[in-house]
Protein backbone atom coordinates (compact mmCIF):
# COMPACT_ATOMS: atom_id res chain seq x y z
CA UNK A 1 0.00 0.00 0.00
CA UNK A 2 1.48 3.94 -1.09
CA UNK A 3 0.11 6.56 0.31
CA UNK A 4 -2.41 8.96 -2.18
CA UNK A 5 0.43 11.92 -1.28
CA UNK A 6 3.33 9.53 -2.41
CA UNK A 7 1.36 8.57 -5.51
CA UNK A 8 0.57 12.09 -6.58
CA UNK A 9 4.26 13.35 -5.55
CA UNK A 10 5.41 10.23 -8.03
CA UNK A 11 3.12 11.06 -11.00
CA UNK A 12 4.43 15.23 -11.16
CA UNK A 13 7.88 13.88 -11.09
CA UNK A 14 7.59 11.14 -13.21
CA UNK A 15 4.59 11.42 -15.58
CA UNK A 16 3.73 10.03 -17.92
CA UNK A 17 6.32 6.95 -17.15
CA UNK A 18 4.88 6.15 -13.64
CA UNK A 19 5.68 3.30 -12.21
CA UNK A 20 4.57 1.53 -9.34
CA UNK A 21 6.89 2.62 -6.14
CA UNK A 22 6.67 -1.17 -4.36
CA UNK A 23 10.14 -2.28 -4.63
CA UNK A 24 10.67 -5.05 -7.71
CA UNK A 25 7.50 -3.93 -9.23
CA UNK A 26 7.84 -2.52 -12.83
CA UNK A 27 4.25 -2.19 -13.59
CA UNK A 28 3.54 1.38 -15.25
CA UNK A 29 0.28 2.72 -14.22
CA UNK A 30 -1.50 3.37 -16.36
CA UNK A 31 -4.02 6.99 -17.06
CA UNK A 32 -7.03 5.62 -16.05
CA UNK A 33 -4.92 4.22 -12.96
CA UNK A 34 -3.69 7.72 -12.28
CA UNK A 35 -7.23 9.18 -12.44
CA UNK A 36 -8.99 6.41 -9.99
CA UNK A 37 -6.04 7.28 -7.25
CA UNK A 38 -5.48 11.12 -7.70
CA UNK A 39 -8.74 11.55 -9.21
CA UNK A 40 -9.63 13.66 -12.20
CA UNK A 41 -8.98 17.46 -10.93
CA UNK A 42 -5.22 16.61 -9.88
CA UNK A 43 -4.45 14.40 -13.03
CA UNK A 44 -5.66 17.01 -15.39
CA UNK A 45 -3.22 19.33 -13.53
CA UNK A 46 -0.37 17.09 -13.75
CA UNK A 47 -1.33 16.20 -17.69
CA UNK A 48 -1.46 19.55 -18.16
CA UNK A 49 2.09 20.68 -16.74
CA UNK A 50 3.32 18.10 -18.96
CA UNK A 51 2.04 19.05 -22.03
CA UNK A 52 2.95 22.56 -21.58
CA UNK A 53 6.46 21.27 -21.00
CA UNK A 54 6.02 19.39 -23.99
CA UNK A 55 5.51 22.26 -26.19
CA UNK A 56 8.28 24.17 -24.80
CA UNK A 57 10.71 21.66 -25.50
CA UNK A 58 9.78 21.25 -29.24
CA UNK A 59 9.54 24.02 -32.01
CA UNK A 60 7.45 22.33 -33.72
CA UNK A 61 4.24 22.05 -31.56
CA UNK A 62 1.89 24.42 -29.92
CA UNK A 63 -0.95 24.26 -27.45
CA UNK A 64 -4.21 24.37 -28.79
CA UNK A 65 -7.19 25.94 -26.71
CA UNK A 66 -8.28 22.10 -25.61
CA UNK A 67 -5.36 21.80 -24.02
CA UNK A 68 -3.83 19.11 -26.53
CA UNK A 69 -0.13 19.50 -28.73
CA UNK A 70 -0.56 19.85 -32.50
CA UNK A 71 2.38 19.82 -34.66
CA UNK A 72 3.08 22.76 -36.89
CA UNK A 73 3.99 22.03 -40.56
Amino acid sequence: MVCKSCIKQLTEEKYPDVECPEENCDHKLPDWELINILGQEDFDKIQGEYMKKIVNEDNSLVQCKCGNAIEVL
